[in-house]
């Protein structure tokens, strides 16, 4: 997850790379929320898991089209060795969320690429929490219109978890979003 306010993101273009400003980042108030005006289209094809090891995993579920932006559950689920939930928990937080007292080191990031094979890499803003063993997060990010496909990139070192790319077709997320209804 990006910690928007202590450092660009970056944007990648097949012959550039330039910074692109992030909004000072609240967790209480983050720059960009999805619509309240606007009923979301669910895209259940895009269900991924991201990470899955011997004691942990993490997906990323329930997607939900807005025009611009994408909303979806980031799912964390760990198990002691026994098989049940561990005591003590672990520490779900995230790693690049300084400001937090006890920084955790499971990452979860985002980028997209263009029809012209450029890269931007996006924020991803997420507030939730958990117990037990199960944790939930709502996750959202802005998606640029021209964006073709969007990766989910996900590592967690202390559950032994190395970093994954998930790829997902934008095609599917883009037409959802153009029938989403706005309310308001």
């Amino acid at each position: 997850m990006a910690t928007p306010g202590k450092q660009p993101a970056r944007a990648t273009t097949a012959s550039t790379v330039t910074d692109v400003p992030v909004p000072e980042f609240s967790v209480a108030n983050p720059p960009f929320t999805p619509a309240v005006s606007t009923l979301p289209v669910s895209v259940p094809e895009a269900d991924r898991v991201l990470l899955v090891g011997e004691n942990a995993h993490v997906a990323a579920i329930a997607f939900r089209a807005l025009p611009g932006a994408v909303v979806f559950q980031l799912l964390v689920k760990v198990r002691g060795a026994d098989g049940q939930p561990p005591n003590p928990p672990p520490n779900i937080a995230f790693a690049d969320l300084p400001e937090l007292i006890e920084p955790g080191d499971l990452s979860v990031g985002a980028r997209v690429t263009d029809r012209q094979g450029g890269t931007t890499n996006l924020p991803v803003y997420a507030s939730g929490g958990g117990g037990d063993g199960s944790y939930e997060y709502i996750a959202w990010l802005a998606l640029p219109a021209a964006s073709t496909t969007l990766h989910l990139t996900a590592s967690w070192p202390d559950q032994d978890l190395p970093q994954r790319d998930v790829r997902l077709d934008l095609d599917a997320i883009h037409d959802a979003a153009r029938r989403a209804t706005r309310i308001w």
